[in-house]
C-alpha cells in the first residue's frame, strides 16, 4: 500500500477511522479454531513499566482465556532477585554469538587460568538453560517474548565495573551478526549497559581470541538506542493523549507495543482512493472473521498512538526510530511503517495476493513498497515478533506462515 496518499479512509480522518474495541474475554470462545493461537486477550493482566517495578507477583498467577489458562509473565522484579547484587570483581560476560555454550564454556577456563577467577555472571548462570522454556511455553504468543526481554534487562542493570562481551571482534556493537538479525545483545542488553551508571566500560572479547580485547563504550559516552521496551502498559485504542508520541520522542523512552495482532497488507491494488478504502475492506473483513474484530492495521492506529504520527515533523519521528537518512522510511509515510512495525508483537498477519512475492509484491504495480522497505525487515528483526502468516487476498481462509523467529531478517534495514 502506498501510505503517502492516504488522509481520508471512507469519508472519515485517520484519527476517527476504525477504532478498535477492547472485548471481554467470553467472546474469544467463538473465535475461529485456525486463528485461535493467534489472538493476544485485550484483558492481559501486564506488570508496572519498568523504572516503577512494583513487587513480585507470583509467576504461577494465571489467568482465564477462552478455554486455556495462561500463566501471567514473570515480573521484572522476579528478574531481578534472580540476578541478585553482583560482588564487583564477579565478571558479567554477555555472549553476541551463534555458538553460545561452547564459547562460554571456554572462556570460563580461560578466566581461571589466566585471569585467576572463576566467579563468572551470565545469563545461564543467573537463570539456568531451561528457564525460558519454562517461564514462556505457558504464555500467549503475543507474550511469549517477556521472560527473555525482562531477564536480560536485568542482568544488564545490575552488572557494575567493567562489562565483557563475547562477539566476532570487527562486528559493530550494534549488529553482531553477519545476517543482521536482532539479538537480546542489541535489543536489550546493550541499550541497558549503557544507561546503567554502575558500568565503567563495556569490553569487547574476541571470541577466537580471548587476550584480545577492545573498549567500545566508556562511562560518559552516550547511551545507545532507546530504552528497550520489556513488555508492561500496552497500547489500547483511544487512551493516549495527543501528546503521548512526543513525549515518548524527547524522553527517548520505549514505545509499548499493541495488544492485539498487527495486520500488514500490500499492492492490493494501484493508489488511489477507491483502492485505499477497497484494501482497508479486505482488511478489516479478515479481521472480523478470523481475529474476532480485535487486530491492528494502518487506518486505525492513531486511535493507539493518540495522534496521527504522519502529522509529525518526519525527522523527530525518524531520529527517535534511527531510520538512517538515505533510506526510504526516513520521510513520511515510510517513518510510520517502521513505528508500525516496531509496536507489533506475537504473530502479525500480512493480506497479500496469491501471486505476489513476499519480498517484492509491488513488482509492475507502483514505484515505492513500504511493505518492502520499511516494514517487512524491520518485522523480521523485531524480537517481540513470533511469526508472520501470510493470508490470500483473494481467499481469506488460505494461510501459510512465511517467517518465524529465528529465521533470517528479510531485506535490508532502514535503521542506521
Amino acid at each position: 500500500m502506498d501510505k503517502s496518499t492516504l488522509g481520508h479512509c471512507n469519508g472519515l480522518t485517520m484519527r476517527e477511522v476504525c477504532p478498535v474495541p477492547i472485548l471481554p474475554a467470553s467472546l474469544f470462545t467463538n473465535v475461529n479454531s485456525e486463528f485461535a493461537d493467534y489472538r493476544v486477550s485485550p484483558c492481559h493482566p501486564h506488570d508496572q513499566d519498568i523504572g516503577e517495578v512494583s513487587p513480585a507477583l507470583p509467576s504461577s498467577l494465571s489467568y482465564q482465556n477462552s478455554t486455556i489458562t495462561y500463566n501471567v509473565p514473570i515480573s521484572l522484579q522476579e528478574c531481578l532477585d534472580a540476578v541478585g547484587s553482583p560482588d564487583h570483581d564477579i565478571i558479567t560476560l554477555f555472549v553476541a554469538k551463534a555458538e553460545h555454550n561452547s564459547v562460554l564454556e571456554s572462556y570460563r577456563v580461560y578466566a581461571e587460568e589466566e585471569l585467576e577467577s572463576s566467579q563468572i555472571l551470565t545469563w545461564e548462570t543467573a537463570f539456568g538453560p531451561d528457564w525460558l522454556l519454562e517461564h514462556s511455553s505457558t504464555l500467549e504468543l503475543g507474550y511469549s517474548w517477556i521472560p527473555e526481554a525482562r531477564s536480560y534487562y536485568a542482568l544488564a542493570s545490575r552488572a557494575s565495573g567493567v562489562a565483557r562481551v563475547l562477539m566476532p571482534f570487527r562486528r559493530q556493537p550494534q549488529d553482531p551478526y553477519q545476517d543482521g538479525r536482532a539479538s537480546p545483545w542489541s535489543s536489550y542488553v546493550f541499550p541497558t549497559l549503557t544507561r546503567n551508571p554502575s558500568v565503567s566500560s563495556i569490553v569487547v572479547i574476541d571470541f577466537k581470541n580471548f587476550a584480545r580485547t577492545r573498549v567500545i563504550w566508556r562511562h560518559g559516552d552516550g547511551p545507545f538506542g532507546r530504552v528497550p521496551y520489556v513488555g508492561g502498559h500496552d497500547l489500547e485504542a483511544n487512551t493516549s493523549s495527543p501528546h503521548f508520541l512526543t513525549e515518548l520522542f524527547d524522553k527517548k523512552q520505549a514505545i509499548p507495543s499493541v495488544p492485539h495482532p498487527t495486520v500488514f497488507w500490500s499492492s492490493l491494488c494501484e493508489d488511489t482512493e477507491a483502492c485505499l478504502n477497497s484494501s482497508e475492506a479486505i482488511v478489516n473483513t479478515f479481521i472480523a472473521t478470523h481475529l474476532n474484530g480485535t487486530g491492528v492495521h494502518w487506518f486505525n492506529l492513531a486511535s493507539y498512538w493518540g495522534i496521527d504520527a504522519r502529522t509529525l515533523p518526519s525527522k523527530q519521528l525518524s531520529d527517535y526510530l534511527a531510520i538512517a537518512p538515505d533510506s526510504p522510511c526516513y520521510h513520511d509515510p515510510g517513518n510510520t511503517a517502521v513505528l508500525e512495525a516496531d509496536t507489533a508483537q506475537g504473530v502479525v498477519f500480512v493480506v497479500l495476493p496469491q501471486s505476489a512475492d513476499l519480498a517484492r509484491p509491488n513488482e509492475g504495480v507502483k514505484k515505492t513498497c513500504w511493505w518492502c522497505d520499511c516494514e517487512l525487515p524491520i518485522l523480521t528483526r523485531n524480537l517481540k515478533v513470533l511469526k508472520i502468516v501470510r493470508v490470500d487476498a483473494e481467499d481469506l481462509e488460505k494461510h501459510e506462515t512465511v517467517w518465524r523467529r529465528g529465521d533470517a531478517p528479510i531485506g535490508k534495514s532502514p535503521l542506521r
